[in-house]
């Protein structure tokens, strides 16, 4: 009867070690699919603000055909892509935290995505392709953000 305990008490050791092992392997592969989610959206954001840039700069070209209110949105358009790539790289950190606070959550990449990208609208037919990339992106990113924020640790 000792050996039965014995075989008993082994086999319930191994099964919860088991258990164990699978659970550290399911948080793993979790962490690992989180990780390169986080990487994939740091790079669409990073993307979304060159392509935010380059429309802002082709769409500056309405200046000299005295567009001038096309060249101001042009101006607002590459002003969000370089605070989104400032942001992104991690360039002047504190002041993107003082003064732009409202990129570090979800709702406000949201918010700045889709202002950013219905103003690049007007900025040429890079602009057009743009502002749908950027719309999607802001979606994307919002969508993400919640996610994240409704899973339990």
């Amino acid at each position: 009867t000792s050996d039965t305990y014995a075989r008993t008490v082994d086999r319930a050791a191994a099964e919860s070690l088991g258990a164990q092992i699978a659970t550290h392997a399911a948080a793993s592969a979790k962490d690992s699919t989180v990780a390169f989610g986080h990487q994939v959206q740091r790079s669409n954001l990073l993307l979304n603000g060159v392509l935010l840039v380059v429309a802002g700069f082709l769409g500056l070209w309405s200046a000299f055909t005295l567009r001038l209110q096309d060249a101001i949105i042009s101006i607002y358009v590459l002003l969000f892509g370089a605070l989104l790539i400032f942001f992104k790289l991690g360039i002047n950190k504190e002041v993107i935290q003082t003064y732009f606070g409202f990129i570090h959550s979800g709702t406000g990449q949201l918010l700045m995505l889709v202002v950013a990208g219905n103003l690049a609208w007007f900025t040429g037919w890079v602009g057009i392709v743009v502002a749908i990339f950027t719309n999607i992106n802001g979606a994307l990113t919002w969508y993400n953000a919640r996610t994240e924020s409704v899973e339990p640790s």
